[in-house]
């Protein structure tokens, strides 16, 4: 699969997934990818990435840790695309 039938595969999904037009603003400040770092997530959504790995390890986002870590000693977490904006629809309000 090539990269532009990735992207509009990944616009399909948000597409059917946005339900508002903040949602569809916040959406459209992530990353065209299938995982989401933390701190994308946190740009997105205007949070600090402490925020966001604090849903992370409180269990209200779910991610998975990579085995490699930052050069600061922290985990380095991905989000699935599809949690990501499941959490933006729970929990933002418009």
């Amino acid at each position: 699969m090539n990269a532009q039938q990735r992207d509009f595969l990944i616009e399909a999904e948000d597409a059917r997934r946005v339900t508002s037009v903040a949602m569809a603003d916040v959406v459209a400040a992530l990353p065209a990818s299938t995982t989401i770092t933390p701190g994308d997530m946190a740009r997105a959504l205007n949070l600090t990435e402490e925020t966001v790995r604090g849903y992370i390890q409180c269990g209200l986002l779910r991610a998975w840790r990579s085995p490699a870590k930052k050069t600061d000693g922290k985990s380095i977490y991905k989000i699935p695309r599809a949690e990501a904006l499941d959490f933006i629809k729970r929990n933002l309000t418009a």
